[in-house]
């Protein structure tokens, strides 16, 4: 099946009319009248898919629209006639690579997971191995304005205690709602898939590698909270 588009543009030919077969631009003057004026050289035109994108672009041909008031006549336009196989084929291959693309993107990020997840694990075998002393965990309100106690223990792996690791090598962002049940019960702030980059895309701008954050933490000891 296909498409007929009334698009001169897309295939040339656009508004030139065409003349009948063996019809002849009458060119005598006749006694006593004016010389016929000489006729303007055609303007040139531009590439006719010039600034086209799409299937329509190397796709299509051109049909003379015949003028029905004058049998065997042209209308002196054109239309683009567009196959809907090609535009078919056009818009699956956009999605393939679309799809491609996001499951590119999945890859990337499950590869980036496991590798902070075994610097997380490493994390916690070193700081057992060097006695680095445990404490529990408290959650901050999203406000900043109260701390809440959890069931965790582990390390603060950063300045603001709004990160940490547990003992059981989970790593977590101690931000929560708070609210009156978090005040009696206590906060439950679950873990989270560690970053390779501690706060990239973060409003302050202001960004560290895991790896950084980590080692800085067992290097300070206790003064590295």
């Amino acid at each position: 099946m296909s498409q007929t588009i009334q698009l001169d543009s897309v295939c040339g030919a656009a508004g030139a009319r065409e003349s009948s077969p063996g019809e002849q631009p009458d060119r005598r003057t006749h006694h006593g009248s004016k010389p016929a004026r000489p006729t303007k050289p055609p303007r040139q035109q531009t590439s006719p898919t010039e600034g086209l994108t799409g299937p329509a672009v190397g796709r299509c041909r051109s049909v003379a629209v015949r003028d029905g008031r004058f049998p065997g006549r042209a209308s002196g336009r054109t239309v683009a006639v567009v196959d809907e196989g090609d535009g078919l084929e056009w818009r699956e291959r956009q999605r393939r690579a679309v799809r491609a693309h996001a499951a590119a993107d999945e890859r990337r990020r499950a590869t980036e997971q496991a590798e902070a997840a075994e610097l997380v694990a490493w994390f916690v075998a070193e700081a057992t191995r060097r006695g680095l002393p445990t404490e529990r965990l408290t959650a901050r309100a999203y406000d900043g304005r109260g701390r809440y106690r959890t069931r965790l223990r582990g390390w603060y792996v950063d300045r603001a205690r709004t990160r940490a690791v547990d003992v059981d090598g989970r790593f977590h962002l101690l931000t929560v709602s708070g609210g009156m049940r978090a005040r009696l019960l206590g906060a439950e702030p679950q873990p989270s898939p560690p970053p390779l980059v501690v706060g990239a895309g973060g409003r302050d701008g202001e960004s560290i590698p895991l790896r950084t954050l980590l080692a800085r933490r067992l290097d300070g000891g206790d003064e590295g909270r």
